[in-house]
């Protein structure tokens, strides 16, 4: 089991709801809310492409799972989740990127980012 925790950031009242999800969702785990109200969660910090969706009333529905890794960025737009960035299996930030179309229920895969560049020393 795990705990959600749900914040209200106008009331300042937080409550905890127990769901009963397959795999972890923690750190990792790229989080955005969709525009009813549901949660799109994909991947966590075991490198899953684990991919729900948890509805208003804390139940969830398994989505077919994305490219394993974690920590990406998402964000909705026009009936797709659209996630970038993150890490893979080697803790090696990536520049993949891809969409979940919500409507047909399946990933489709995007154009590579430019690679990020560390070195902030030159």
């Amino acid at each position: 089991m795990k705990i959600l925790i749900i914040y209200d950031t106008e009331s300042g009242k937080e409550r905890m709801k127990w769901l009963n999800v397959p795999e972890r969702l923690d750190v990792g785990t790229s989080i955005t809310q969709l525009p009813n109200g549901e949660l799109f969660c994909y991947g966590n910090s075991t490198y899953s492409g684990i991919t729900l969706i948890i509805d208003c009333n804390f139940k969830y529905r398994l989505l077919p799972s994305g490219k394993p890794g974690w920590s990406s960025s998402a964000i909705y737009f026009n009936r797709n989740v659209y996630c970038f960035g993150g890490y893979d299996y080697h803790c090696q930030a990536t520049y993949l990127s891809s969409r979940f179309d919500l409507i047909k229920k399946q990933w489709v895969n995007l154009a590579p980012m430019p690679q990020a560049d560390f070195n902030c020393h030159r």
